[in-house]
C-alpha cells in the first residue's frame, strides 16, 4: 500500500476530516485488513499532531494482527480518540482495529512496529500545515444552473431510469457539456432535491472514490413519494466527479451555485465572511420585514436588499448565505431564489413545498445583483423569511486571507442516538450539545460547514447553531432549521466557532436526536 495516498487528523472527537483537503487521497479507502478477531476493519491513514503519537504494524489484507498503540507525547491529553466510532478514552491502549500509515516516508515496518518520535510528529505537522495551505480554496458564485435532473421528461445529463435503493449516480462537474467549473476546482455548492421517492431512506453526495455510502447523509426522506431539497457543499473527487448515492431510489435534482479553486496568499475575490445573523425578510402580516403587502401568491416575484451587517461597503460584497423558510404553504410548490433580474421562473429551485400550511428551511447561497439585491420566486405562493449569516467578498474586497475555504470528505462527528461524539446526550431536551474542533487549533478556523439532521423530534421545534464560546449565542435570535412532530430533516448550516476550545453550539428547543456531518472550514 502506498504510504502518500491521504492523512487523517483528531479534530476533537473526529477522524479523518482532514484527509480530502490535504491528501487528496481517501480517507478511509485505503484498504481493508482483517483484525486478530477474525472480523474486517477499515484502514485509516494517520498523521500524529501535538498531543499523540501512534505506533503501528503494517498488515496487508488477510494479515494478523492489526494494532495501533495510543501514547501521549506531550502537553495534556485532551481528546477522545475514535476508530470505527468506537470510543477509546485511555493513554497507551492497544486497539486492535486500523493502522496508521506514514505519509512523509519513514519506513513502516512489514512484521513489526515503528514509533512517531517527537522528531516524527514534528515533520507530520509541518506537512500539514503546508498541504492545508495549498488546499485553502476561493470561491466563485454563479447564478444558479440546473446540471442534473433524473426525471424522463425533464432530463438534464443523464440518461438511464429512476435511481433505485442502492443507486451511485456518477456526475463529472468539470466536464464543460455540464458546468463550467474548471478542473482546478476542489469543492463545489449545489442545491439538491429528491423527487418523488420510492421509499423511506437517506440521498448521499460525496467525492467520487474518496468516500464510501452511509459515510454521512445530506438529505432525508420519511415517506414514498416525498419531494425535499439541501443545500450541498462537497469536495469534488476523481477527475472533478460525485456520486449520488440513493439509499432507497428517488429521482434526483441537483442546480450548481458556485465552486472553490484553489489560492496562493491572500486574495480579495471569494472569501467568506460571517456576520451576526440579521433577518432581511419576513413577509408574515404581524411582522413584516423588507416587505410590504399580502402573502406572496402563486407567480409572485419579490426582491429584497440584502445590506450586510459587518460588511464595509456593499459593493464588496459577491454573493450572500442566507436561511431561507418558506412558511404556511398554500399548496405544494417550490420557492427560487437569484439574483435581482436575473431570476427565470422554474429553471431551478431552493426549497420545495409538498403541502398547505408546511414550513422548510434551506441554507441558500446566492450572488447579488450591482444593486445589491436578490429576487424571491413563489410558485404556489408561500410567506417567506431569510436570514443572512454571511457574505462572500468579491474584488473590490482588501486583499487578505482570511474566509478561504478548505473542504474535507464529509463525515458524521455527531450522532446523538448512537452517543457517537455527544458524551451521555440521549435525545437533546431543549438543551444545547456543544462540539469542540480543538484538533483544528493550528489553523485557527473561523467557521465550519456541517449538514445538522434533527430526527426522532417529539414536538415541533427549532435548531439553532452557532458560537460556542460561554453565552455567545442568544438563543431564539436565528434558527437553522425548523422541525414539525415525528419529523426527520436536515440543513446545511455555515457557522462561526468559539474562540474558547473552537466550539460550536447546537441548540435544540424542542426534544429530538442530532447528527452532524462535518464537510470543511473557513480560515481566519
Amino acid at each position: 500500500m502506498s504510504s502518500t495516498r491521504g492523512i487523517a487528523v483528531v479534530v476533537g472527537m473526529v477522524t479523518g476530516v482532514l484527509a480530502t483537503a490535504i491528501g487528496g487521497g481517501a480517507a478511509h479507502a485505503d484498504g481493508q485488513a482483517t483484525g486478530s478477531s477474525g472480523l474486517t476493519y477499515r484502514i485509516e491513514t494517520v498523521c500524529a499532531t501535538g498531543e499523540m503519537q501512534v505506533s503501528t504494524s503494517e498488515v496487508k489484507p488477510g494479515r494478523l494482527p492489526v494494532t495501533v498503540t495510543i501514547a501521549e507525547m506531550s502537553g495534556t491529553w485532551k481528546n477522545d480518540w475514535f476508530i470505527d466510532g468506537v470510543d477509546y478514552d485511555s493513554i497507551g491502549i492497544t486497539v486492535d482495529k486500523s493502522i496508521a500509515m506514514d505519509p512523509v516516508g519513514v519506513a513502516v515496518k512489514e512484521n513489526g512496529k515503528t514509533v512517531m518520535t517527537a522528531t516524527y510528529a514534528a515533520k507530520c505537522a509541518s506537512f500539514l500545515q503546508q498541504q492545508t495551505a495549498a488546499a485553502r480554496s476561493a470561491f466563485t458564485p454563479m447564478t444558479p444552473t440546473r446540471i442534473l435532473d433524473t426525471r424522463p421528461s425533464t432530463r438534464v445529463n443523464y440518461p438511464g431510469a429512476k435511481p433505485g435503493a442502492g443507486a451511485s449516480v456518477p456526475l463529472q462537474i468539470t466536464n464543460a457539456k455540464v458546468s463550467t467549473v474548471p478542473a482546478t476546482a476542489t469543492a463545489v455548492v449545489l442545491n439538491v432535491t429528491a423527487v418523488d421517492a420510492t421509499a423511506a431512506g437517506y440521498v448521499q453526495v460525496f467525492p467520487t472514490g474518496r468516500s464510501v455510502p452511509g459515510a454521512s447523509s445530506n438529505l432525508n426522506i420519511e415517506r414514498v413519494g416525498q419531494t425535499i431539497p439541501n443545500t450541498v457543499i462537497v469536495p469534488l473527487g476523481q477527475e472533478g466527479f460525485l456520486t449520488f448515492y440513493t439509499e432507497a431510489g428517488t429521482h434526483l435534482i441537483a442546480d450548481i451555485a458556485g465552486y472553490f479553486v484553489p489560492t496562493v496568499g491572500a486574495v480579495s475575490a471569494g472569501r467568506y465572511q460571517s456576520v451576526t445573523p440579521k433577518r432581511v425578510l419576513d413577509t408574515r402580516a404581524s411582522v413584516q420585514l423588507g416587505y410590504r403587502g399580502p402573502k406572496p401568491a402563486a407567480g409572485a416575484r419579490v426582491k429584497v436588499s440584502v445590506a450586510v451587517a459587518g460588511s464595509p461597503s456593499m459593493a464588496t460584497v459577491a454573493a450572500v448565505v442566507m436561511n431561507v423558510t418558506a412558511t404556511e404553504a398554500s399548496v405544494a410548490g417550490f420557492v427560487q431564489v437569484a439574483p435581482a433580474g436575473k431570476l427565470i421562473a422554474g429553471q431551478t429551485s431552493s426549497l420545495n413545498l409538498e403541502q398547505a400550511g408546511q414550513t422548510i428551511p434551506n441554507l441558500v447561497i446566492v450572488p447579488v445583483s450591482a444593486t445589491g439585491e436578490v429576487e424571491f420566486y413563489t410558485e404556489q405562493g408561500t410567506n417567506l423569511l431569510a436570514d443572512v449569516v454571511g457574505y462572500f467578498t468579491n474584488a473590490s474586497a482588501p486583499a487578505a486571507m482570511t474566509g478561504l475555504f478548505v473542504a474535507a470528505t464529509p463525515e458524521r462527528i455527531l450522532d446523538t442516538r448512537s452517543r457517537r461524539g455527544a458524551g451521555d446526550y440521549e435525545a437533546v431536551d431543549g438543551g444545547s450539545v456543544f462540539k469542540d474542533f480543538g484538533g483544528l487549533d493550528q489553523w485557527k478556523p473561523a467557521a465550519v460547514v456541517l449538514n445538522v439532521t434533527a430526527t426522532g423530534t417529539t414536538v415541533g421545534s427549532y435548531i439553532q447553531v452557532g458560537n460556542g464560546n460561554p453565552g455567545a449565542m442568544a438563543t431564539g435570535a436565528h434558527s437553522n432549521l425548523n422541525m414539525e412532530a415525528g419529523q426527520t430533516i436536515p440543513n446545511a448550516v455555515i457557522s462561526p466557532i468559539g474562540s474558547y476550545e473552537n466550539a460550536l453550539e447546537i441548540y435544540n428547543d424542542g426534544a429530538s436526536h442530532l447528527l452532524a456531518d462535518f464537510a470543511g472550514w473557513f480560515t481566519s
